[in-house]
């Protein structure tokens, strides 16, 4: 398995838009949220993993370190940000086996039929993530983890927030932790 200083170099040296912009994110929130989505692919059970909105793969090269031959990988991205391309290239250059899916969130969780051991959810922030609560969590196996991306931001575009506070009000799931704008859960046994 890849040490976390190694997995959260690597999301690093990709230039993800998301960890590399300063204003955006602080590089000690960066590598803070990074780490948390390391370990939270580390303690969720052995099985499939999948992130939704991979862009060009800073986070999905993080966490997928902890995941090493523990089950299936995927990536799920409608590719609208035109970096296909990029995410392909810097997956490949370390060597990790992923199954992309190029399609919408909500087309997408179709093409997924195991259950899933680690999700993280980073698509669409607006109506879209509205579907990714409904969808995802369902596929999750028992102790499994999600985690969602852009929790708490605030723009008028970003509902995430809502979104995941009205499924868990339903839902259930035991909180893990936040760090940063990343929130998870782990779903009951």
């Amino acid at each position: 398995m890849i040490v976390i200083d190694e997995a959260v170099q690597r999301a690093i040296d990709t230039k993800s838009q998301i960890y590399n912009r300063k204003n955006n994110c602080p590089d000690d929130q960066r590598d803070a949220e990074l780490r948390n989505l390391y370990n939270l692919a580390l303690i969720a059970p052995a099985g499939a993993a999948v992130e939704i909105g991979v862009r060009t793969g800073g986070s999905f090269l993080c966490w997928a370190c902890a995941r090493e031959g523990r089950g299936n990988l995927y990536a799920v991205d409608d590719w609208s940000s035109k970096t296909e391309k990029v995410f392909y290239d810097n997956a490949k250059a370390y060597n990790i086996p992923v199954t992309i899916i190029g399609k919408k969130s909500a087309e997408a969780a179709d093409d997924i039929t195991e259950p899933l051991a680690f999700v993280f959810v980073d698509g669409s922030h607006d109506i879209g993530i509205w579907d990714d609560v409904q969808l995802w969590p369902e596929k999750v196996m028992p102790g499994g983890i999600i985690a969602f991306h852009d929790y708490g931001v605030w723009k008028p575009t970003v509902k995430v927030k809502p979104a995941v506070d009205q499924w868990q009000s339903r839902a259930k799931w035991y909180p893990i932790r936040q760090v940063g704008s990343t929130i998870a859960f782990m779903r009951p046994q």
